[in-house]
C-alpha cells in the first residue's frame, strides 16, 4: 500500500499511476466520486528550439465512476411504506469540464409506484453558470418503462430565441429505476432529488531544480548506516507549481468570442484553450487523443529541472466547493523511511528530469560562458548575480557542432583542453569542471579560452575564477 503523507485523495494523474492502474480511490466520505488511475504512458518533456515543453495526455473525462453526491431527501419523504425505488447509474459523467448539478423531479405531488403506475412523468434538468438550461422529459411508468432499464441522460437546451438551434448536453451516463414507491406525501411540492456530477478541475505543472541530496540512514547493530541518498528537488514539498490550468476557470470565459472582451486575468487561459491563437490546447494527435502542453519559458541552459504533472480538484458536495484545491501525489513524501521498507513509490522515480540545452551555434563568435565569474565559497544571498551550476562546472554555450576548446593562463600555459562533437546540432554546450589537466582544482585568477573549429576558425574569451 502506498503511503502518502499529504492528505490527497483526489484523481491520480496518468503518468504518476505506475503500478496502480488496477485500483480505484474515492475522494472522501462526503464527496463520493470514485476515480480510476489510467496507465502511465502520457507524460513527456522535450526541447523545441529555445522552448522547454512539458506535455501530457490526461485521464479521460469519463473517469467519475460514481456520479457524485446525491440528495434524495425530497424524493421519498420522511415516512414511507412499502419498498422504495432503488436508483443506480451506469457510465460516467463526461459532458464537459465542470462540476454541475442535475435535478430530477416528478411533475406532481401524488405518490406513485414504479412497475405499477402506468404513467410517471419526470423532468431531468441542469442549469450552468451562464443560465443555460438543458432538459429532458422521461416517463418511468409501465406504459413506457421496464424497471431496471437504463435511460441515457442526454438533455436538450431550452428557452432559446425562435430559430436558434438548441444545444445537446450528453451527460455520459444512464440512470436506472427499480420497481418501488415514490412517496411525496410529506411535502407540499413534487418529489425531486439532486445529483452533483463531477470531473476533476484541472492540472498543476510542478518544477524542482538542482541536485540537493537527502541522506537516508538505517540502524545496523545499533549504528546508523547510510543506505541511500535521494534528490529532494524531486519531492512535491520541494517543488513549485509553475502553472495552474483550470478547466473550470476556462469554462467561465468560454462563451466569449473575441479576446479583447475577455477579462485581463483570464486572457492567457482563453488563449490557451482557443484554436485561433497559438499556443492552443488541448490538441489532438493523429490517433484522435487529446493532449496538453505547457512551455516553461524560465528554463535556462545548463540547468537540470525536475517536472511533475498532477490533476487537482476542490471537492463538490450539494453544489458547494467545500475544500481547498488539492492535488494527489502517488510518490511517498516521507524522506526518513527505512531502506528496508517496501510498498511505496519513491518520488525520484516519478518525475522527469531534463537538462536544458541550446542548439549548436552557426557563428563561432556567439560562444559564451556561464558562470563568469565562477565563484566558490559564497552564495546567492551574499553575492549579487551569483550563479553556479549544481555540478560545479563552467559551461560553454553556442558551441559549433565540432570544435576544440583550450584553456590557458594569461601567461600562455595550457591548463585544460577538450573536444566537442554533436552530429545533429541539438547540443551546443560543453562543460569544464574547473580543474587542470591533472584533475586538480584551478586557483583564483583570469584564464583565457580558445574555441577552434575544424576549418580553422577560432574565437578567444576570458574566464574569471574566484575561490
Amino acid at each position: 500500500m502506498i503511503s502518502i503523507r499529504w492528505v490527497r485523495i483526489f484523481l491520480l494523474f496518468a503518468v504518476l499511476a505506475a503500478g496502480l492502474s488496477g485500483s480505484a480511490r474515492a475522494q472522501s466520505e462526503i464527496d463520493t466520486m470514485v476515480l480510476v488511475p489510467q496507465a502511465p504512458d502520457s507524460f513527456y518533456v522535450e526541447r523545441r528550439g529555445s522552448d522547454l515543453v512539458i506535455g501530457w495526455y490526461p485521464p479521460p473525462d469519463s473517469t467519475g465512476k460514481m456520479i457524485g453526491s446525491k440528495d434524495y431527501t425530497n424524493w421519498y419523504g420522511e415516512h414511507t411504506s412499502g419498498d422504495r425505488v432503488a436508483i443506480s447509474f451506469t457510465g460516467s459523467y463526461s459532458a464537459c469540464w465542470i462540476d454541475r448539478q442535475v435535478l430530477i423531479e416528478k411533475f406532481d405531488r401524488d405518490s406513485y409506484e414504479i412497475g405499477v403506475s402506468p404513467s410517471i412523468a419526470l423532468r431531468v434538468s441542469s442549469v450552468d453558470m451562464f443560465d443555460r438550461t438543458y432538459e429532458k422529459i422521461i416517463n418511468v411508468g409501465t406504459d413506457d418503462y421496464t424497471p431496471g432499464d437504463p435511460i441515457p441522460l442526454n438533455l436538450v437546451q431550452i428557452g432559446l430565441p425562435p430559430g436558434e438551434e438548441p444545444g445537446v448536453l450528453e451527460l455520459g451516463f444512464n440512470i436506472h429505476f427499480s420497481a418501488g414507491l415514490i412517496d411525496t406525501s410529506q411535502y407540499g411540492g413534487p418529489a425531486a432529488f439532486l445529483l452533483d456530477v463531477q470531473d476533476f478541475e484541472g492540472f498543476h505543472v510542478w518544477r524542482g531544480a538542482g541536485e540537493e541530496r537527502h541522506k537516508i540512514y538505517e540502524s545496523v547493530s545499533g549504528e546508523q548506516v547510510l543506505c541511500k541518498e535521494v534528490d529532494i528537488s524531486k519531492y512535491p514539498s520541494e517543488q513549485q507549481v509553475i502553472v495552474e490550468i483550470s478547466k473550470e476557470d476556462y469554462f467561465k470565459v468560454s462563451n466569449i468570442d473575441a479576446i479583447e472582451d475577455v477579462p485581463v486575468k483570464w486572457k492567457w487561459l482563453w488563449e490557451y484553450f482557443n484554436d485561433n491563437i497559438e499556443p492552443a490546447w488541448p490538441r489532438q494527435d493523429d490517433q484522435g487523443r487529446w493532449y496538453y502542453e505547457w512551455i516553461d519559458r524560465n528554463a535556462y541552459p545548463g540547468e537540470t529541472y525536475h517536472y511533475n504533472v498532477t490533476t487537482f480538484d476542490r471537492g463538490y458536495f450539494k453544489g458547494f466547493n467545500i475544500y481547498n484545491k488539492m492535488d494527489n501525489f502517488v510518490c511517498d513524501e516521507a524522506l526518513s523511511r527505512s531502506c528496508e521498507e517496501s510498498g511505496f513509490v519513491q518520488c525520484d522515480s516519478m518525475v522527469i528530469s531534463f537538462e536544458m540545452m541550446v542548439d549548436a551555434g552557426a557563428d563561432i563568435n556567439s560562444v559564451y560562458v556561464v558562470p563568469n565569474p565562477y565563484r566558490t565559497g559564497t552564495s546567492a544571498e551574499t553575492t549579487p548575480y551569483y550563479h553556479n551550476y549544481a555540478d560545479r562546472t563552467i559551461k560553454f554555450f553556442n558551441m559549433p557542432r565540432e570544435a576544440q576548446i583550450k584553456i590557458y593562463t594569461v601567461s600562455g600555459d595550457l591548463v585544460w583542453e577538450g573536444s566537442h562533437y554533436d552530429a545533429d546540432g541539438s547540443n551546443g554546450s560543453m562543460s569544464w569542471d574547473v580543474k587542470n589537466k591533472n584533475g586538480l582544482d584551478v586557483g583564483s585568477g583570469v584564464y583565457v579560452f580558445r574555441v577552434e573549429t575544424q576549418n580553422g576558425d577560432d574565437v578567444y574569451g576570458r574566464i574569471v575564477v574566484i575561490r
